[in-house]
């Protein structure tokens, strides 16, 4: 089901190992039309049912080695015990593609955020932009370490703890956007997304899975969250 809905996302599935008793899901994804522009994204299952992902520019098949890997973002630990509880939906939207999974109060999301805005200086050419999907209200990203400095491959991003609830004046949910995205260590704003792909306040809403929001006549899906968070990401459907 996972690999179903993860080509409806947009995805191909490259490869498919069990290396060391870890499942291994090796996704590719064109971002653009560059050279650089198709990332791979490995999805790592061990069998305590804990979901991690990384981002890379090659993926070999036949020695199961990634060139230029990236950081692991976050994880998550699905219970093995029911299986069935576990729901798949595919985003495929123009800035974010891949699947949300969630099982009861777990939820991971597992895909990749590419910008609509790219600074003229980067170069996909030579260098790769794109980053791993993440829900748990973290302000880093993670794309590979194919990029235009000798650094980690730790990106940040604009995020607001104080996101919380709707604006007072009227019912629209307070957002920030566009996301704009920086190299803290190498370099300053590289791209920002459009209205589409936004922080939004999730105060009151569910723990996990999508949740729609209406404001300034948009519909956007909540794409998960981790309880206690003030904000998560939210794609527009409308």
């Amino acid at each position: 089901m996972l690999d179903t809905a993860m080509q409806v996302a947009g995805f191909t599935l490259f490869d498919s190992k069990n290396i060391s008793t870890i499942e291994n899901r090796i996704y590719s994804l064109a971002v653009s039309n560059a050279a650089k522009g198709t990332v791979y994204l490995r999805m790592q299952l061990t069998t305590g049912m804990v979901i991690t992902a990384r981002l890379s520019a090659l993926w070999n098949t036949s020695t199961n080695t990634a060139t230029n890997e990236g950081t692991v973002s976050s994880n998550a630990t699905f219970s093995l015990s029911s299986l069935a509880t576990i729901s798949f939906t595919a985003i495929n939207s123009a800035e974010l593609k891949g699947v949300l999974i969630v099982q009861n109060i777990t939820s991971f999301l597992l895909g990749v955020i590419r910008p609509a805005n790219l600074e003229s200086w980067y170069d996909e050419s030579q260098f790769n932009f794109a980053f791993t999907a993440d829900n748990s209200n973290n302000p880093n990203v993670y794309g590979t370490t194919l990029i235009p400095a000798s650094v980690a491959s730790s990106w940040g991003m604009n995020f607001s703890s104080f996101l919380s609830g709707s604006n007072p004046y009227n019912a629209n949910i307070r957002q920030i956007r566009p996301i704009e995205f920086f190299h803290p260590s190498a370099f300053g704003s590289v791209g920002y997304t459009s209205n589409d792909l936004v922080w939004a306040a999730c105060s009151g809403i569910s723990n996990t899975g999508i949740d729609e929001l209406i404001t300034s006549n948009s519909s956007y899906l909540y794409l998960g969250k981790s309880s206690g968070q003030s904000c998560a990401l939210a794609v527009r459907i409308s």
